[in-house]
């Protein structure tokens, strides 16, 4: 492909001046859709963690400790450890067979489906001492809820302030800076993002924000053993083609509306398993601090009795 070379009088000496596909005109503007979708995507993200957080919280009160922890098994096991490790397969493959789209679905869906499991499986073990009730595990499908809505908020910022500046400057404004070509690739790539986009993004956002909170009840329940152990697999199972679902649409093997349909086929048919779990063993555990705390109420204002007073 041929490229159209920035007119920006900046010499090449040591560094590569960055180019622009000469499909995209060095004073193009995006789409005038693109930011007020991606702004409105952002703060509907926002809105709907809140929502989450406050409803389950208020049903299955959990600890701030339990949260942190699950804020630590996102970054750990979500956020660097399946995508690296997947990479790193993928990289010591032969190239004939790295370049299979199939096997990058694959490998890519086995390893993230198989580090989220771990994780949860990890910090349940962690905190396995002081495991009492269902909002202790809540509490880790709070916390990585938390981190899931705050990456995909950080990105949606991001979005919001390339298509301000480039509205605003134009590309010139960003060659002027003498950025990497990688760097200017990527901004193309955002560039001509289809502006619904942001709207399937905020959909799989959603999904995943319920399967955290979903995957804490058989979770829990399994590892307390009032569920078979099976349950692990049967989890690894969904979390497995939801990541396919993905990697499916990343590698271009299936379309935007596939990618959004198998994501909610797999939650609703995940998230069905889940509520009968819920109403069978957990469901009379709502508001339980409620009520632990009004009968602590009532014994703090009860007054002693004195049974000898009629013998004065």
């Amino acid at each position: 492909m041929e490229y159209l070379v920035a007119e920006n009088n900046v010499e090449e000496t040591t560094a590569e001046v960055a180019t622009l596909p000469e499909r995209i005109s060095i004073d193009s503007k995006t789409d005038s859709s693109a930011m007020p979708y991606a702004l409105i995507s952002m703060l509907v993200t926002l809105a709907i963690t809140f929502v989450l957080i406050f409803v389950v919280w208020r049903r299955h009160k959990g600890k701030f400790s339990f949260v942190l922890g699950g804020i630590a098994t996102y970054f750990v096991f979500f956020l660097i450890g399946g995508p690296k490790i997947a990479d790193l397969i993928l990289g010591f493959m032969p190239e004939a067979v790295y370049s299979n789209n199939g096997v990058k679905i694959l490998v890519g869906g086995l390893v993230t489906a198989g580090f989220a499991l771990l994780g949860r499986y990890m910090v349940l073990r962690l905190y396995q001492s002081r495991l009492t009730k269902l909002a202790d595990s809540t509490s880790i499908g709070i916390g990585l809820m938390t981190m899931e809505a705050a990456v995909c908020i950080v990105n949606y910022f991001s979005y919001v302030v390339f298509y301000s500046a480039l509205n605003s400057s134009g590309w010139q404004s960003f060659i002027d800076k003498e950025i990497t070509q990688n760097m200017l690739d990527t901004y193309v790539k955002m560039y001509e993002y289809e502006p619904a986009m942001h709207f399937a993004i905020l959909a799989w956002t959603v999904i995943m924000l319920l399967v955290h909170l979903l995957a804490s009840v058989p979770m829990y329940a399994a590892y307390k053993d009032k569920i078979s152990k099976g349950w692990y697999a049967i989890c690894f199972g969904f979390i497995f083609v939801l990541q396919c679902a993905y990697y499916g649409y990343v590698v271009g093997a299936i379309n935007v509306g596939a990618w959004i349909g198998m994501g909610v086929a797999t939650l609703g048919f995940f998230g069905y398993l889940c509520m009968r779990i819920y109403l069978k063993y957990y469901a009379k555990e709502a508001f339980s601090h409620i009520r632990e705390s009004e009968e602590q109420e009532k014994k703090e204002n009860k007054l002693p009795r004195f049974s000898n007073l009629s013998k004065l």
